[in-house]
C-alpha cells in the first residue's frame, strides 16, 4: 500500500491577507532605520520604523513581498533631533527634510510620525527647567514639520517632542499648514498643555492663533493642574481635542463639558463620590478606558452588582506598592463597561468555619471578571483569618481564580499565616509568605505575582 504525502505549501501560494498578517508578525525589539542621509558630522541614520530588521529583510526578497512590506514597514515612523550640547539643529533638519523629498514614492505608506529629542537629561527634566525649545515660525522644527505636512498626504498623526510647548511661541504657520493637509484624519499632537507658557506668548500672535481652526490639534492630555477649567474651555470651543484627561480637583462640574477625541480619563481624588451618568459617556463615543483612586459610580456599577449578587462589596484599588496613590481602572469592551485591576472586599457577616459561603462568594468573584482581565484582589471584612487554613484559601484559590496573573490577597493570607505560625519565630513581615505564594505559583503557572498587606498595615510582595 503507499501513501501520498501532502505537498509541502510553499510561501508564494499563500494569499496576500495571510502574508500581510505573517509579516505583521516579524516584531521585536530592534527598529530599522530607513533613511540614510549625509550632515555635517557625516553619515547618519535619522528616520526610524518602529518595526525590525525582518521586516525590512523580507521587503527584498521579491516584488511580491515588498509590495506587502513597505506598508507595514513605513506605517509608523520616529525622527530624532539631537540637543545633546548644542542648541542649532538647523543641519539636521535640513538633511532630514532632503531625505524626505528624495524618498517621496514612500511618504504616501506613512500614517504616525513621532518626533522627539535626544538629550542628556529627560525631556521632562528639560522642560522644568527652562530649556524647553519656543516655536518662532521660523525655526528648523517649524520647516520640517511643514514638510511633512506637505509630503505626507496620507498622515493621520504627527506628534510633537514633549519640550514643544502647545502655543508656546509662534505656531501659526505649523496650523495654517496643517488645516490645508488633505487628509481629514490628521492629528497634529502635543504635549500637555502648559498655561503658563500660552501667558509669555505676544497677545498679537495669540489672537491670530485664536482665529485658526483647531478642529486638527490634539494635546495628548490636560492636567487640571496645569491649565484651569475656565482656560480649557476656551479652548475646545477652537475645536481642540483632548485625549487624556487628569483631574485632582473634587468638583464635577468639568464633566458638563464636551471633550473631542477623549480616550482616556484618571481621577486622583478619593474625598468625593463620582458620579459618571450616561449622558458624559455617550458624548464621548471614543472613551476606552477611566482610572480611579476613590470611589465612583457608573454603567459599570449596576453591571458588577448583578454579576455579584446576592453578596455585598466594596471596591478599591489594589495594594499600593508605593507611596503614589493606587487606582482601579474601568474599561470598555464591545459597548460595555467592566472593572479591571481592582480589589473586592466582601462585607457580608460569614460564620465560623463556613468555608463553603467564602468559596461561593469568590467563585461568584471569578465568574463576575472578564476573562481577559487577569488582575484581581480579594478580602474580606468578616474575621475569615480566624478559621481559614492556608491549604483551604490555596485550593479556592486554585479553582476559581486560576486565570489571574496578579493577586492581591490583602489582610486575608496574612491573617491566616500568622495564626497558623504563631509559634515560629521568623524575621519576615508575615511568615511563610513565600512559601505559600510558590505552592500557588505552581498550582496556577500564570500567577507571576501576589500582593498582601501585612499585620502593621505594610505592603508585602511575593519575590
Amino acid at each position: 500500500m503507499t501513501t501520498s504525502a501532502t505537498p509541502a505549501v510553499n510561501l508564494s501560494d499563500l494569499p496576500d491577507e495571510m502574508l500581510h498578517k505573517i509579516i505583521l508578525d516579524l516584531h521585536g525589539d530592534f527598529r530599522s532605520r530607513f533613511l540614510q542621509v549625509e550632515t555635517a558630522q557625516g553619515r547618519r541614520y535619522l528616520g526610524e520604523s518602529s518595526l525590525v530588521w525582518d521586516v525590512a529583510s523580507t521587503s527584498l526578497v521579491n516584488h511580491r513581498l515588498r509590495r506587502i512590506s513597505l506598508p507595514i514597514l513605513f506605517k509608523r515612523i520616529e525622527f530624532m533631533f539631537s540637543l545633546r550640547g548644542k542648541v542649532d539643529i538647523e543641519p539636521e533638519a535640513s538633511s532630514l527634510s532632503r531625505a524626505l523629498k528624495c524618498n517621496k514614492h514612500l511618504l504616501s505608506l506613512i500614517r504616525h510620525v513621532i518626533i522627539y529629542y535626544e538629550s542628556a537629561r529627560p525631556n521632562r527634566e528639560l522642560h522644568l527647567n527652562g530649556s524647553f525649545r519656543r516655536i518662532t515660525g521660523k525655526d528648523p522644527e517649524t520647516s520640517f514639520i511643514i514638510d511633512i505636512l506637505s509630503f505626507c498626504t496620507c498622515l493621520e498623526r504627527l506628534e510633537l517632542p514633549d519640550n514643544i510647548d502647545f502655543c508656546g511661541g509662534d505656531h501659526r504657520t505649523i496650523i495654517a499648514s496643517l488645516n490645508k493637509h488633505p487628509s481629514n484624519k490628521i492629528r497634529l499632537v502635543y504635549a500637555p498643555i502648559y498655561q503658563k507658557a500660552i501667558k509669555k506668548v505676544q497677545q498679537e500672535v495669540l489672537d491670530d492663533f485664536r482665529s485658526l481652526s483647531l478642529s486638527r490639534v490634539a494635546c495628548n492630555l490636560w492636567d487640571d493642574a496645569s491649565c484651569s477649567d475656565q482656560d480649557i474651555k476656551v479652548w475646545i470651543a477652537q475645536g481642540l481635542n483632548i485625549e487624556e484627561i487628569w483631574r485632582s480637583s473634587s468638583q464635577e462640574h468639568w464633566m458638563e463639558n464636551t471633550y473631542p477625541g477623549l480616550t482616556r480619563v484618571h481621577c486622583w481624588n478619593d474625598r468625593n463620590h463620582m458620579r459618571f451618568d450616561d449622558g458624559f459617556l455617550m458624548r464621548h463615543p471614543s472613551l476606552r478606558r477611566m482610572s480611579f483612586t476613590g470611589c465612583t459610580t457608573g454603567p459599570w456599577t449596576a453591571t458588577f452588582a448583578t454579576k455579584m449578587y446576592p453578596y455585598s462589596y466594596k471596591i478599591t484599588p489594589l495594594t499600593p506598592l508605593t507611596r503614589e496613590p493606587r487606582s482601579y481602572t474601568v474599561t470598555k469592551i464591545d459597548g460595555e463597561w467592566f472593572y479591571e485591576n481592582f480589589k473586592v472586599i466582601f462585607q457580608d457577616d460569614i460564620p465560623c468555619g463556613d468555608t463553603d459561603t467564602v468559596e461561593a462568594m469568590i467563585r461568584t468573584l471569578g465568574k463576575a471578571l472578564v476573562q481577559s482581565r487577569r488582575i484581581v484582589g480579594v478580602d474580606f471584612a468578616a474575621p475569615v483569618g480566624e478559621f481559614l487554613s492556608s491549604d483551604e484559601l490555596l485550593g479556592i484559590i486554585v479553582r476559581n481564580l486560576n486565570t489571574a496573573e496578579t493577586l492581591d490577597l490583602g489582610t486575608l493570607i496574612s491573617r491566616i499565616l500568622d495564626r497558623e505560625n504563631s509559634q515560629i519565630v521568623q524575621p519576615t513581615p508575615i511568615p511563610g509568605f513565600e512559601l505559600f505564594c510558590e505552592r500557588l505559583k505552581r498550582n496556577m503557572p500564570q500567577l507571576k505575582d501576589v500582593l498582601a498587606i501585612d499585620r502593621w498595615g505594610f505592603p508585602i510582595r511575593s519575590l
